[in-house]
């Protein structure tokens, strides 16, 4: 409710449009965001509510979280190589283990800044084929959250890391009319915050191939790929049930119901997990709204 409720503002707001999206960059492909062809004064924002679950633990010590996110997304291309990006997540869990039979954990997380370079194209205008380097860094912007009684969740239910925390890699797109694939690879790497608990790396792949039958709808099915290392407490020790290995099949649709609106809907499922100690992950369902504004 609360993304068609922005959506609708959005759209409600005064814009001076030149062309459409599809002429700028002259290609009809349907993209979501961050494959998205850029082309100069491309603005795009992008509005995602994210619902999965969580259980670490067994008995006692266990925990079981359901989560949802929702993030407000905006990109913008000052020039035809260049694109950035800041992305803002808003979560609400909640909560159920031994201290918290059934808490809410709600706050703003932590700011991510991007900007994706354009390093190969095979032609400037409707290119079939794209290389971007992407960097940035995810900023401690979200507070710590507290239960009733003034003392703080555990930080792995936090709702941002409190750390300055860089990323990197690379994404490849090859459009062919109606398939397109894109993949890509990326790092995040927590650093070491204002609190003692330390978050472990992660490295992220993903691959996608979408088949567009119509103008206005595209299939995908996709594959992500995490690898996580634990996370480390304050006096360097492993916190356990924390990293390991999830694959995951991702299928999805992106729809073109007006103009320059794109509503994407996927679920993902992890289908192998190989995690650290005693926890699993459920199925998550993702719901997004993006509009270009030129």
């Amino acid at each position: 409710m609360r993304v068609l409720v922005v959506a609708l503002v959005l759209l409600a707001l005064p814009a001076r449009s030149v062309a459409c999206a599809t002429c700028g960059c002259g290609d009809p492909t349907l993209t979501s965001v961050g494959v998205e062809k850029p082309y100069r004064n491309r603005l795009r924002v992008t509005l995602e509510e994210r619902v999965g679950t969580q259980t670490q633990g067994v008995g006692a010590a266990g925990s079981d979280l359901v989560m949802t996110r929702t993030l407000l997304g905006v990109s913008y291309t000052p020039l035809s190589r260049l694109t950035v990006a800041a992305f803002l997540p808003f979560i609400a869990s909640h909560l159920r283990d031994a201290q918290h039979p059934g808490a809410w954990i709600r706050g703003v997380g932590d700011l991510e800044l991007q900007a994706r370079v354009v390093v190969a194209r095979d032609r400037s205008f409707a290119p079939h084929h794209l290389l971007w380097l992407v960097g940035g860094v995810r900023t401690p912007t979200g507070p710590r959250a507290k239960d009733p009684q003034g003392f703080p969740f555990p930080d792995d239910d936090q709702p941002g890391n409190g750390s300055w925390d860089p990323l990197a890699g690379a994404t490849y797109a090859w459009f062919g009319g109606t398939v397109t694939l894109y993949s890509s690879l990326l790092l995040r790497y927590p650093t070491s915050g204002a609190r003692p608990y330390r978050f472990g790396a992660s490295l992220l792949s993903s691959s996608v191939a979408q088949l567009q039958p119509f103008s206005w709808l595209a299939l995908s099915l996709g594959v992500d790929v995490r690898q996580s290392w634990a996370d480390r407490l304050a006096n360097d020790a492993t916190s356990p049930n924390t990293g390991g290995f999830v694959l995951q099949l991702v299928p999805g649709a992106l729809f073109n119901p007006w103009r320059d609106l794109l509503v994407r809907l996927a679920v993902e499922v992890p289908t192998v997990q190989r995690l650290s100690g005693t926890q699993s992950l459920g199925p998550q369902v993702v719901v997004s709204v993006s509009y270009d504004f030129l």
